[in-house]
């Protein structure tokens, strides 16, 4: 076994290397220790569908989308939330369930917007018609 500090070949049954002092840890410690890359791109890709919920949830006609966002967004940030780079799997929920909720209110304004706009659309024409050309 080779020591992971300095490199030198050490025995297979050392607590220490006798070469630099240094504690020795087998592969499987060292593996276990070292968050995967996996995670970290979990966590990467959690926060950017989470700031895309959130920023498609405040544009009007484009909230209808961000929900395609929100989904992925929580569950890469879960994935990712094991790894050293925790804080931008938080903060992809904190964006994913800002995403959620501006995109279900404005997704409920919009409606609206579209419901009194075909409502009030024949009363508004006939007006505009009637003071312009009358």
């Amino acid at each position: 076994m080779f020591c992971i500090h300095c490199g030198k070949e050490i025995e297979n049954d050392s607590k220490f290397c006798c070469y630099c002092g240094e504690a020795v840890q087998s592969v499987v410690e060292v593996e276990q220790q070292r968050p995967s890359i996996k995670n970290k791109v979990f966590a990467f890709v959690g926060f950017g569908h989470g700031i895309a919920a959130f920023v498609l949830s405040l544009i009007p006609f484009a909230c209808f989308y961000s929900f395609l966002f929100v989904i992925p967004g929580f569950i890469f940030s879960g994935l990712g939330k094991n790894s050293n780079k925790e804080k931008f799997a938080k903060k992809g929920k904190l964006f994913s369930t800002l995403g959620l909720i501006f995109g279900i209110i404005m997704t409920i304004l919009t409606i609206v917007l579209f419901v009194l706009l075909i409502e009030y659309a024949d009363a508004t024409y006939e007006t505009i018609y009637d003071e312009w050309y009358f």
